[in-house]
């Protein structure tokens, strides 16, 4: 059973990173809140320069989320251009990207269910991708009430 949005839609990476401008995730990646959203897609567009990275997802009660998140499956495109998702399983809550020098698109399916009762913010870590190229983005979905809901990503941390 694939993610529910990807039953009716799709992600195409219609282009790998460019080189030239590289992502570095030394520092916190942003957080966003599901206390107005049900569900959110982390997707991590990445190019690693022949060793692969550590992917973990935390969350927290502040945008700092530092707190590891139980997960097992995600769900990933070995190289741009493609347009079969394979399912990948997570162990300890990390799964590593790709080992070959090669574009790949992961995403890791939320549920506000998931988190720890007091927890809202959700964060997708990649502190080790010191040797890659890449985007992260967000996805939310499942709007809890009408409306644009607001405070989605809390960037003042």
């Amino acid at each position: 059973m694939k993610i529910p949005i990807l039953e009716c839609g799709d992600i195409i990476v219609m282009d790998a990173p460019d080189v030239s401008q590289p992502l570095t995730f030394t520092t916190a990646t942003n957080s966003v809140s599901l206390e107005n959203y049900n569900r959110v897609l982390a997707c991590l567009i990445i190019t690693d320069a022949g060793t692969g990275s550590a992917i973990t997802m935390l969350q927290g009660t502040t945008t700092t989320a530092s707190t590891a998140l139980a997960f097992t499956q995600y769900w990933y495109k070995a190289a741009y251009g493609t347009n079969t998702w394979v399912s990948g399983t997570a162990t300890s809550n990390t799964f590593t990207t790709g080992t070959a020098t090669a574009t790949g698109l992961y995403v890791v399916e939320i549920k506000a269910s998931m988190l720890t009762d007091t927890y809202k913010y959700v964060r997708m870590n990649a502190a080790s991708a010191t040797n890659a190229t890449g985007a992260l983005f967000y996805v939310m979905d499942e709007a809890r009430y009408p409306g644009l809901p607001t405070s989605v990503i809390d960037a003042s941390a």
